[in-house]
This record gives structure tokens, C-alpha cells and sequence, in this order.
């Protein structure tokens, strides 16, 4: 893993005044001109972001963990019925669901940042306190008891169902 999160530790969120709680953004909607040259890439609209980010999903909890369900639920605090939605889109993923299942699955930090990016805003520890909680519990490879643990320490009002 690259030190791109080297300074994120758990006295660094105990010490660090955040811009917000991280799981809740004002979507803004901005005026943008693009001019494309060579090789250039639009980004990808918000549907097709969502669709990517529940086929990566189904990929971990089909090729990870067989459909286990009920063990993603151990691991993650994220009922079945509520993962299932999740998965066939009838509910969209929220950041708060999206970090239990990061940490509670142990995923890489790549994978991470890739999936926060998908569910619609990237990681940004420095600023938002659920994201470096996250970052926190990935680098340290913590379970998702900790993760509660410092969700509720910090009053993030993040709902764990077991």
C-alpha cells in the first residue's frame, strides 16, 4: 500500500477538526464546458457510476463469499434483505453502507477507494470523518467492531443491525 494515508491514524482523527461527518454531500449542480482533444475521456455519468458500483459489488459477494449472506452480515452488520437491494439497485447504496462493507469485508485500500469513488464522492480523510475512520480500519485491518466502536465514539449515527 502507497503512503498516500500515512498520516491517518487514530490519534490523528482523535486530534484533527473535520470539515463534516462525510456521509452526506449537497449535490451541486455546476456549468461545465469541456473541450476535448485527443484521447480524451468524458466522465462517467451517476447512472452508469451506480450500475459499475453494484456489479463490483456482486462480483466480491459472489466470487469472495459464494453468496454467503449471512456471513457478509457477520462480517459486515448489513442484513441480507438490505444487501440484496443494494445489489439489484432497489436501493442505493449509501457511503455509511458502503463503509461498513469495506471494512467489515476487509478490502484492499484500492479497492476501497475505487467503490467510494463509484458510490459518488472519493475518499477524502483530511476532510470528512467517516472517510478517515475508514481509511483508519483499512490500513489497520480492523473488523467492523472496531469501525462501530469509533463511529459511536465520534456520534457518526451510523445504524449497525447486529
Amino acid at each position: 500500500m502507497s503512503d498516500k494515508y500515512k498520516e491517518i491514524t487514530k490519534e490523528f482523527i482523535a486530534n484533527h477538526k473535520f470539515e463534516n461527518a462525510g456521509l452526506y454531500f449537497e449535490h451541486k449542480k455546476e456549468n461545465a464546458s469541456f473541450k476535448l482533444g485527443p484521447k480524451s475521456v468524458l466522465p462517467m455519468p451517476d447512472k452508469q457510476k451506480e450500475v459499475q458500483l453494484r456489479k463490483k459489488m456482486i462480483d466480491i459477494v459472489q466470487g469472495q463469499y459464494q453468496g454467503n449472506y449471512a456471513k457478509i452480515d457477520s462480517k459486515c452488520c448489513i442484513c441480507e434483505d438490505t444487501l440484496r437491494r443494494y445489489l439489484k439497485g432497489t436501493r442505493r447504496v449509501t457511503r455509511d453502507a458502503l463503509a461498513k462493507f469495506c471494512v467489515g469485508l476487509g478490502l484492499t485500500m484500492e479497492v476501497t477507494e475505487e467503490l467510494f469513488m463509484l458510490q459518488g464522492y472519493s475518499l477524502d480523510p483530511l476532510n470528512n470523518l467517516l472517510d478517515a475512520i475508514v481509511v483508519d480500519c483499512i490500513k489497520c485491518k480492523d473488523d467492523i467492531t472496531v469501525f462501530c466502536d469509533e463511529c459511536e465514539e465520534y456520534n457518526l449515527g451510523i445504524k449497525f443491525n447486529s
